[in-house]
């Protein structure tokens, strides 16, 4: 399956009309699906680019590629209204996914229907060593962070550390420049 963005398809459209008609299909689409919940700490990952980089980010320097193969291992939390997901899908046919918004499953379900492993329920409480052990073997993880979570989060991936082999997280540039620097430095 490929995947074609909505601004390449516009970009390859010469005819005004149907870029017209193609633009106003594409935001009603979006402007039918659920708006993010405040309370959920959503926030929609919209930028193509930066959707590919953390795919790319996934493989680039996996520590055992063949996990990494048809995504079996690959678990992406909090994939929303599923921009990152259908990236991540169309490399990684066997990822899971993990959404505790049942409004947002149900947009998974009907726009990725190749998602077969979408878990209703929140990543907090997720056992990852239980799913490595299904998975048969460390996880490689994803996730577009909501700001609340990325303390929450990082200390769950590292008190799980030996059922985790590579994490791919956004977070807020400050957070993820205070976790990033050297003990004694002002970021610290």
């Amino acid at each position: 399956m490929r995947l074609t963005s909505f601004g390449t398809l516009l970009a390859a459209t010469t005819s005004p009309p149907l870029r017209a008609c193609l633009h106003a299909s594409a935001r009603a689409r979006q402007d039918a699906r659920p708006k993010a919940k405040q309370s959920l700490g959503q926030n929609f990952l919209v930028d193509p680019a930066l959707q590919q980089g953390i795919v790319d980010g996934l493989a680039d320097g996996a520590l055992t590629p063949a996990s990494l193969d048809d995504g079996h291992r690959v678990v992406e939390f909090g994939p929303g209204q599923g921009a990152l997901t259908g990236r991540l899908l169309a490399s990684y046919p066997r990822m899971t996914a993990v959404e505790i918004d049942q409004r947002m499953t149900a947009v998974l379900r009907q726009e990725l229907p190749g998602l077969h492993d979408l878990r209703e329920q929140d990543m907090m409480e997720l056992d990852m060593a239980a799913l490595a052990a299904e998975k048969g073997g460390r996880l490689s993880l994803v996730s577009n962070t909501p700001f609340y979570l990325t303390s929450p989060l990082l200390f769950k991936v590292l008190s799980g550390i030996d059922s985790v082999e590579r994490a791919v997280l956004t977070m807020q540039q400050e957070v993820g420049d205070k976790v990033l620097s050297p003990h004694g430095c002002k970021q610290y």
